[in-house]
């Protein structure tokens, strides 16, 4: 009420919004964003770091052969953009957060370095060269010559929901569940298929 934040508020808010109903995945969201918060006031005494348990979901698995399935129907319907997004999804083993990351300047340069935490975590990740190639000769037919590779005509970033929608589209004709035809599990299979 007195928009101060003390001791106890991380903990009160967390209990109320279990109370509420609120998603495991919604409250841990809004814990983090408060840590982070009094981080910055350089305060890190009010955080609170008693996350909610959240229910483990097994998620379908999507199989190499799946994964080129999509590619192909992707081509077949020329639909160009969502098949290098399947691409750097399940081929480079981007996240679907991360993508907006994927930039003309960094295919230019052959990796993107992303850092997380306030810069207490980082990765990098390479991009393999006929990849590059690929995606620099895409970016040039689109007239993209800055910023996001894959991004609207205004050069916003594509939506991860857009993103979604255009994979449920192409699984159709790829004769993969609509499950399986996600971000995550792209990422799993790139995940469980990579060389260690």
């Amino acid at each position: 009420e007195e928009k101060r934040i003390t001791a106890n508020t991380a903990a009160e808010w967390r209990s109320r919004m279990v109370a509420d109903g609120v998603t495991p995945r919604s409250i841990n969201t809004r814990m983090s964003a408060l840590n982070s918060f009094c981080d910055y006031l350089g305060h890190r005494e009010l955080q609170n770091h008693d996350f909610v348990d959240e229910p483990e979901v097994a998620l379908p698995e999507l199989t190499r052969s799946e994964y080129l399935r999509l590619l192909s129907a992707a081509k077949h319907l020329e639909k160009e953009r969502i098949y290098f997004i399947i691409k750097t999804l399940g081929g480079v083993g981007l996240r679907i957060q991360e993508l907006p990351q994927m930039t003309v300047e960094a295919v230019r340069a052959g990796s993107v370095e992303f850092h997380y935490h306030n810069n207490r975590c980082q990765r990098t990740v390479r991009i393999p060269e006929m990849l590059r190639m690929k995606l620099l000769d895409y970016a040039g037919r689109e007239g993209i010559k800055t910023g996001p590779v894959f991004c609207t005509a205004r050069g916003k970033p594509v939506a991860r929901t857009h993103i979604c929608k255009m994979l449920q589209q192409i699984s159709q004709t790829a004769r993969v569940d609509e499950e399986k035809a996600t971000p995550r599990c792209l990422w799993n299979m790139y995940q469980n298929t990579r060389e260690d």
